[in-house]
């Protein structure tokens, strides 16, 4: 006896699934949330309290040297002073450096080793946009830290005075060479750290990377500069980043016989290099995040 032919059923059960009728923020917003989320992740935000010491241990250790100059200076007139507009980056620039190799791995290489790249490219970012929220997310917290003591420093100086609103106008002309100064090391240091960062997944190899950069381009450029003359000397001493910064800032604070400038030696020269680091870092990170995620 033949069995009836057997059809296949189903069900089909409605739980609510619907169209998302609001609003749609746009490019724009996903770029800013990206970037707020990247600030979050420079201080460990989520992470715990071991994982947020060591951002804000190396912000204190940026600082706290300022804050005890600045009383120095308020104390003593103005006749102790270690630590001056122009020289400070240069004389913490170890911890600068530590800063932006523990974190610059926390905003590039924690996306590749998820594999959440492509969930951010699959709605309103494009490449470009990542890149961009990424680099000013550690590009501003820098800057926070490269103006705070500066800032510190110049209450000290106005401080110093009997008459307030007299050292507050002897020190106003200090005020823009100190933004141009704590900017180009924001951007110099963010965008090279970032671009570092960005060609690992793994965050210790990036850390490792970033740290060693810092440090082994100083080292080659005392070895290099020992061998060549002085004319040559001028040029190899910009492939140290911390070179072209301070003889930027020695420029801005017109610092004309300091330890980077000359009569011989052009500040524009200092502002060429760092622009160089910020665009050759740039091209880095486009090139690499093109492919990125496809």
């Amino acid at each position: 006896m033949l069995e009836p032919a057997r059809t296949e059923s189903g069900t089909i059960y409605d739980i609510g699934y619907q169209n998302y009728d609001g609003v749609r923020l746009g490019r724009r917003y996903a770029i800013w949330s990206l970037f707020v989320h990247g600030l979050g992740a420079v201080f460990a935000k989520g992470r715990g309290f071991r994982a947020g010491l060591i951002p804000f241990v190396l912000a204190a250790a940026v600082v706290v040297p300022a804050a005890f100059q600045a009383l120095a200076t308020a104390y003593t007139n103005g006749v102790f002073e270690l630590l001056t507009y122009s020289n400070y980056f240069l004389t913490i620039s170890t911890v600068f450096a530590f800063f932006c190799a523990a974190r610059a791995p926390e905003l590039m290489s924690t996306d590749q080793r998820t594999r959440t790249l492509v969930l951010y490219l699959a709605r309103a970012l494009h490449r470009e946009d990542y890149v961009l929220a990424k680099v000013m997310a550690l590009v501003t917290t820098v800057l926070f830290l490269t103006l705070t003591p500066l800032l510190i420093l110049f209450a000290g100086h106005v401080f110093s005075s009997t008459d307030l609103w007299a050292g507050f106008r002897a020190e106003a002309d200090q005020l823009l060479p100190i933004l141009a100064s704590s900017v180009a090391m924001a951007l110099v240091m963010g965008t090279v750290s970032t671009a570092i960062a960005s060609l690992t997944p793994r965050r210790s190899l990036a850390a490792a990377a970033v740290l060693g950069y810092f440090m082994v381009s100083r080292v080659v450029v005392e070895i290099l500069g020992t061998s060549v003359g002085a004319t040559w000397v001028r040029w190899l001493q910009l492939l140290d980043p911390f070179v072209a910064l301070g003889g930027f800032s020695d420029w801005v604070f017109g610092n004309v016989l300091s330890q980077f400038l000359d009569p011989e030696v052009s500040g524009w020269r200092f502002a060429g290099a760092c622009v160089t680091y910020v665009l050759v870092g740039g091209a880095v990170l486009i090139t690499r995040y093109r492919k990125a995620g496809a």
